[in-house]
């Protein structure tokens, strides 16, 4: 195999480098030719603030000397055979497993890696080189590292990282961009703990601002925590993670003419944390860790959000490495060309037309399908169980407004376990199992709220809508007149439709945020319709409910200014109510046809265009003469609050343990300005107006 040094230059790099891409599949394992060159000018700066000192990636040149063959080669081993006899009595001492192919793996602190240079040299992700990066590597303040753990969408971020500081120079748009339609984007943005780059002695000046890592946190060179660089790490699903991992483990056997790993050994292995580099989870908590503690340093990105909402996320990376998106840019087409550019389907086409990969196996073999949720195809239900029990008892913990605390997924917070009641529990465990099993049905009509933002109304009325023939609203027989809305229109996020999915009908609810709703739901032709509520009036009926359960459970009753101070950080279940509605809004604005969003206090001040408005969207318009016939005004004072409340007092044995008039409090606009002081309405709209900024939304 013909070994290319980086001082050989970009030209010779993009002959054989593949276009790389979305990735989805991430850069795995191997990795990087540095993107070596001529270093553009950049900008620098003290401090974290992103905008202090904006990066100028490398434009990586060609060398005015190139090196011969026999001269790198010569250079390489040179360097490597001092390399690891530096390290290796320390190596001799660490702890050995076997590994997924046919080179152990060496523990050291606290994380797993190969050993020597056995695989390709810009791709030998070796324990010796992690030492001598703590020891040699500096950082530059004007540096930005891509971390990730392998397979967790780390070329996606390259390439997306390289265009977004590079926009000015390439158009996303043109046919005949130089970098990403030619190269693979590991050459443009290089991993560090390689061979290629180590044996380049460090030179970190002649690499663009723009690296790359999969170390773990605790393991980067000192330089890189203490100095002025930032760090953008991406996350992604375990379940994903592992079989891509494993599917990219094969190919690299298979390219070896090994026997392929079997998929239970792997996650036996992949589970007890021992792959390169680690456990999938520790390596996630040490960067979410760090991106708590020093936001300005670290920005935590998660791969299924910017799969869900693109143009948010970039734009937020654009932000962080000091590439802010300028006003007029994304009406522009600015953005849409970058993610467009850098989509998975476009890179793995340009990586399948160049075939030869620089990391001594196909470019291609980086793009196997990018798609949330493929693990489920793969896995047991055993495995999931495992797997998911593991991604839980690493989340992050908080105290709950009751006895029981939430655990951070996905950027929001949910109960763990089903301590509640069948209907009722909106647990961690149930939002991972939709994501991978709930398949949604084109005629799905989904009812999506935040808690106590008119959840119940909502539902009484869809149901009524659809079921108007049926049932007139006049009819004393009306299923509204005697059950729970509830009942009629079952939530998906709960135990008792995980045991029973089948006893369904179209109209289903869910109060999961729209970035964790299963792939499903986002992709087929089925509708959500949203409902929100002013932030105040919710929190005020939220906080009425919640010490409904905690009297219920004999337990004492939550202060207000304990459940304020938790609600105004986004601690409650379900997460922020802010984050919440951003979701849906968004997704309506893009997706009209989708996603119907509605407001609270819109429909109390005119049902009628709202409840127009709902059945039109859900399939189930008024035809001519429904509406002076009174069909309408029927079906609005049969799920109206006062009607509601009257048939749930009498039924008392409510489906969630606790009677059904609870769900029926006031159902007022303005209530909460009666409970919160001058201070607390002032914070809360704060948080609103920046939330809200620019999605038309009001109150």
């Amino acid at each position: 195999m013909e070994l290319r040094g980086r001082d050989k230059g970009w030209r010779e790099g993009a002959d054989d480098g593949g276009g790389g891409g979305d990735e989805e599949e991430n850069g795995g394992e191997d990795e990087e030719e540095n993107g070596g060159g001529d270093e553009q000018e950049n900008c620098g700066g003290d401090g974290d603030d992103p905008q202090q000192h904006p990066i100028m990636l490398s434009t990586i040149a060609s060398s005015p000397r190139p090196l011969t063959k026999e001269d790198e080669e010569k250079a390489r081993k040179t360097k490597m055979a001092s390399i690891i006899e530096k390290y290796k009595d320390r190596v001799s001492t660490l702890p050995k497993h076997t590994s997924w192919i046919n080179h152990p793996l060496y523990k050291y602190e606290g994380f797993w890696f190969h050993q020597g240079f056995w695989f390709h040299y810009e791709a030998s992700f070796s324990v010796e080189i992690v030492m001598a990066m703590q020891d040699e590597f500096v950082a530059k303040p004007t540096n930005v590292f891509l971390a990730s753990y392998p397979k967790s969408g780390t070329t996606w971020p390259k390439a997306l990282t390289f265009a977004i500081a590079n926009r000015t120079m390439f158009k996303g748009s043109s046919p005949t961009h130089p970098i990403l339609l030619t190269t693979n984007p590991h050459y443009c943005v290089p991993f560090i703990e390689t061979e290629a780059f180590i044996t380049n002695l460090f030179n970190n000046n002649n690499n663009g601002d723009l690296l790359a890592t999969h170390l773990p946190y605790s393991l980067l060179p000192k330089s890189i925590i203490s100095s002025d660089c930032r760090i953008v790490y991406i996350c992604r699903y375990p379940k994903d993670v592992f079989i891509s991992f494993w599917h990219f483990a094969n190919k690299l056997l298979k390219y070896y003419i090994s026997p392929e790993m079997k998929l239970e050994h792997a996650f036996e292995l992949f589970s007890k944390g021992v792959t390169p580099n680690g456990s999938c989870w520790d390596h996630v908590i040490g960067y979410y860790k760090a991106s708590i503690e020093r936001p300005n340093k670290v920005l935590f990105l998660n791969y299924e959000k910017m799969k869900n909402d693109p143009k948010s996320e970039v734009r937020k990376l654009a932000t962080f490495i000091g590439h802010p998106l300028q006003e007029g840019e994304d009406g522009d087409g600015e953005m849409e060309e970058i993610i467009n550019l850098c989509s998975f389907k476009k890179l793995r086409e340009v990586n399948k037309a160049n075939k030869e990969g620089h990391k001594a196996i196909p470019n291609d073999a980086y793009f196997r399908k990018g798609e949330i949720g493929d693990s489920v195809n793969y896995l047991t239900p055993k495995m999931i169980e495992v797997l998911d029990k593991i991604t839980v008892s690493t989340l992050p913990k908080h105290k709950s407004w009751i006895k029981h605390p939430l655990y951070k997924y996905e950027g929001f917070w949910f109960h763990q376990g089903f301590w509640f009641h069948s209907e009722a529990s909106f647990t961690v465990e149930v939002a991972m199992a939709l994501q991978d099993k709930f398949v949604a049905q084109p005629t799905n009509v989904f009812l999506a709220s935040y808690p106590k933002s008119g959840t119940t109304w909502l539902k009484a009325l869809a149901f009524a809508i659809v079921n108007r023939t049926m049932f007139k609203g006049s009819n004393p027989q009306h299923p509204l007149l005697t059950t729970n809305p509830h009942y009629c229109v079952p939530f998906i996020d709960t135990e008792a439709f995980l045991t029973n999915p089948s006893n369904t009908n179209d109209l289903l609810a869910t109060h999961l945020p729209y970035t964790i709703l299963p792939k499903s739901v986002i992709t087929s032709d089925c509708r959500i319709v949203y409902i929100c509520r002013n932030p105040k009036d919710v929190f005020i009926s939220f906080w009425h409910f919640v010490n409904e359960i905690l009297r219920d459970d004999l337990s004492p009753e939550m202060n207000l200014e304990d459940a304020f101070e938790l609600f105004s950080k986004g601690v409650t279940s379900n997460g922020s109510c802010w984050d919440h509605v951003v979701g849906y809004r968004k997704a309506s604005i893009e997706r009209p046809d989708k996603v119907l969003f509605l407001n609270y206090e819109k429909m109390k001040e005119d049902p009628k265009s709202e409840v127009k408005k709902l059945a039109s969207f859900i399939g189930h318009p008024f035809k001519e003469g429904e509406e002076g016939d009174g069909e309408m005004e029927e079906i609005i004072k049969l799920c109206s609050f006062k009607k509601l409340r009257e048939v749930n007092k009498a039924n008392k044995d409510g489906h969630k343990v606790i009677p059904n008039d609870v769900y029926f409090r006031k159902g007022e606009v303005g209530d909460a300005v009666n409970y919160l002081t001058t201070e607390m309405i002032e914070i809360l709209d704060k948080i609103t107006l920046e939330k809200y900024n620019g999605l038309d939304i009001a109150f």
